[in-house]
């Protein structure tokens, strides 16, 4: 048995999911622009290294999800992906996700971006392990506070754990993603794979032989 793990935005997609969605929100007249060019400035921001990711996640929650009814947004989420979802695939790692079903590898994805997101993505891919940054959702049905975040090493330690649950060591592990802030999910891996790598990560790909696609 073999796990193959994914990372999602800019990995299984071609895009950060959560930003796409906030982009259907302002098309649709869900929220306001500028909302948008907020959380824009904010993801600016994080790529100069000025805000922390938690820092970002905390701003896009509080700005666009904060206060919102869980089932208000899940069904918004339904309607985006009907939408765009064929269009956000990115193939080549779709390819290597479709592969490593076929060869009856338990399947994963490990992501930063809301549940909300990941779930119905994870079931139009036939994922059936996932895990996300999760909301809080209060009495009132609605999302209160970030109850946790999925950060490289947090999918480190599901890998790990995953692992364990089903007998298997590091080599039995092959782990996907775009970003150098994954590097401890890599690492914990027994081969990793850069997909579109940002600069950082692929010069580390370069350095310990790691595919690029």
């Amino acid at each position: 048995m073999f796990i193959s793990a994914f990372d999602l935005d800019f990995t299984l997609l071609n895009d950060n999911s959560s930003y796409r969605f906030g982009r259907y929100l302002c098309a649709q007249k869900h929220i306001p622009r500028s909302f948008l060019f907020f959380i824009t400035w904010c993801h600016i921001s994080f790529l100069f290294g000025w805000m922390s990711l938690p820092q970002l996640h905390e701003n896009a929650f509080k700005k666009l999800f904060y206060k919102k009814k869980a089932s208000l947004i899940e069904k918004w989420v339904e309607e985006f992906l009907a939408l765009q979802f064929n269009d956000l695939l990115y193939q080549p790692a779709i390819q290597k996700l479709k592969a490593a079903q076929l060869a009856g590898h338990l399947t994963v994805i490990l992501s930063s971006s809301p549940a909300f997101l990941v779930k119905p993505i994870a079931k139009l891919l036939n994922v059936p392990v996932w895990k996300s940054t999760e909301y809080q959702i209060d009495d009132d049905g609605d999302y209160s506070h970030i109850n946790s975040l999925m950060l490289g090493e947090t999918k480190a330690s599901f890998i790990q754990g995953l692992q364990s649950q089903n007998g298997l060591t590091s080599e039995d592990v092959i782990a996907y993603s775009d970003s150098h802030f994954d590097l401890p999910f890599l690492f914990a891996a027994g081969a990793a794979v850069g997909v579109n790598p940002d600069r950082k990560l692929r010069a580390i790909c370069r350095q310990n032989q790691w595919p690029i696609i």
